[in-house]
């Protein structure tokens, strides 16, 4: 409800649109809406028409909705329809005159681009028809004519896009009746036919062969425990394996001992193994030949393993020394190489790169960008220092109950106290400042008595409670209102 303010005394609009503000009568004036809200008027709406979506609503709009359900958008006999095409009379259409201009009317002018759409009449533009029978269609007759009818015609182009019918011709619609299947008899003929595509049509696939069969033509097997194995050029057979040594297809399965197992990739004796030389030579071998250009070679006791991470016995290991060089040894000694340096540090030694050490009850450190295994960070200048936890009884400031000096006592709550531990319910007591006590808070929150005021040297060097007059010290003190005198 909009308001009136005047003399800081607030009013409220009434329904007859004035304000009840005692003896004067104030005009009021609205909120306006905003689009898409009900309105009575046009002066209803913020920057938008108040228009007619049907006998009971109004609506603020820029303009009327293109949407059937808004009464303001249905368009009377003989008006435009060009862009929108919702005529007001359910007996009239948005007939197109041209691609520039439609108009809602009852029928089509002769001359229109409408004309013809009605029954039998020539819909070849606008692919529609008019007239009141639902049964009416545009059929194609070829590419320069339709005309709307209730059928197609067996000789015009839309029958035979038509789904076919049994044993009929399916070239041109390739889709038969339920049943059916468009056969190919060759590239120019289709046939809607049930069961198989008969043997010699372009469509025709010989069935998978028997066992022992020649599949020389199918290359497929009925069974699927027989393949189609090739016996000599050109020629097939359905067996359940190739194992005669005169055929095409045949591979041995295991080579002897020094063999070339190239192809088998495979030894007859178990104790023998087959050995890679390079990508094109393989041979049956108890062990790799002890030289280096075998791709199975492994280096043997302080050999270069940099490529092949392995060694030759199970009693080395490849240790690497840095990044370009790995070395076969029987254990990493060398304190200066990688593998060392990975392994958990020893007490006191460097972590940098294992991050790990061998005590359980040290912890790697970071102390200056590098590690060291230690049993406490304790120095304040090294990355890895942290402020211990302090209690009350840390600070000298804390306040005996029984002390006679005492004139207030402070207490304070321990988000706002350095300790972080206490056994208090206030957290800790701080420190109590009596006349010239020296340390107090500088500033409007002071801990000095009610006749002392907190004030700080002019160096910053040191606060103290001191009596306050009225005005500052002239011997170099500051007040806490900052006043310098």
């Amino acid at each position: 409800m909009a308001g009136f303010h005047e003399d800081s005394i607030a009013a409220e609009c009434m329904s007859d649109g004035t304000f009840d503000h005692g003896s004067r009568s104030l005009v009021c004036v609205p909120d306006k809406l905003e689009e898409g809200e009900e309105c009575t008027q046009n002066s209803d709406c913020e920057d938008n028409k108040c228009v007619v979506k049907n006998d009971q609503f109004k609506e603020c709009w820029e303009e009327c909705p293109h949407d059937p359900a808004y009464e303001c958008s249905h368009i009377p006999r003989w008006g435009d329809c060009t862009e929108d095409d919702v005529c007001r009379e359910d007996e009239d259409s948005c007939f197109r005159e041209d691609e520039g201009r439609a108009q809602c009317r009852p029928s089509c002018p002769k001359g229109w681009d409408c004309y013809g759409t009605v029954n039998w009449g020539d819909c070849t533009k606008t692919q529609e028809c008019a007239g009141t029978a639902d049964d009416f269609d545009c059929y194609k007759q070829d590419l320069d004519y339709h005309q709307c009818r209730k059928n197609c015609p067996k000789d015009w182009a839309c029958f035979a896009e038509q789904t076919t019918a049994l044993w009929g011709d399916c070239t041109v619609s390739q889709e038969c009746v339920e049943g059916s299947e468009c056969f190919e008899e060759n590239s120019t003929s289709f046939q809607c036919r049930t069961g198989n595509c008969p043997k010699g049509w372009a469509c025709y696939e010989e069935p998978p062969t028997a066992k022992w069969g020649d599949c020389t033509e199918t290359q497929a097997c009925a069974d699927d425990d027989f393949l189609c194995y090739e016996k000599m050029a050109g020629e097939f057979q359905c067996r359940d394996s190739c194992n005669n040594k005169a055929w095409e297809c045949y591979v041995p399965t295991a080579t002897g001992n020094y063999g070339d197992c190239t192809i088998t990739r495979n030894c007859v004796n178990s104790e023998f193994t087959c050995m890679k030389k390079d990508d094109t030579q393989y041979k049956c071998l108890k062990s790799c030949p002890n030289d280096a250009a075998w791709d199975c070679y492994l280096p043997g006791k302080w050999g270069d393993c940099t490529t092949q991470e392995a060694c030759r016995t199970d009693d080395l290991t490849c240790f690497q020394k840095d990044s370009t060089y790995s070395q076969c040894r029987p254990s990493c000694d060398s304190k200066t190489w990688a593998c060392w340096l990975e392994k958990p540090a020893a007490r006191w030694g460097d972590c940098t790169v294992s991050r790990a050490c061998a005590d359980e009850t040290f912890t790697c450190y970071d102390i200056d960008g590098s590690y060291q295994c230690r049993d406490k960070c304790k120095n304040p200048s090294w990355n890895c220092y942290e402020e211990p936890p302090q209690t009350c009884n840390h600070y000298s400031w804390d306040c005996p109950n029984d002390s006679e000096s005492v004139s207030q006592r402070w207490k304070v709550e321990c988000a706002d106290n350095p300790c972080v531990e206490s056994d208090h319910a206030t957290c800790c007591v701080a420190k109590v400042y009596s006349k010239w006590e020296h340390g107090c808070t500088f500033g409007e929150d002071d801990n000095c008595d009610e006749d002392l005021m907190c004030m700080q040297k002019k160096d910053f060097s040191t606060s103290q409670c001191r009596p306050y007059s009225g005005k500052c010290p002239s011997w170099g003190w500051l007040c806490e209102d900052f006043e310098m005198v």
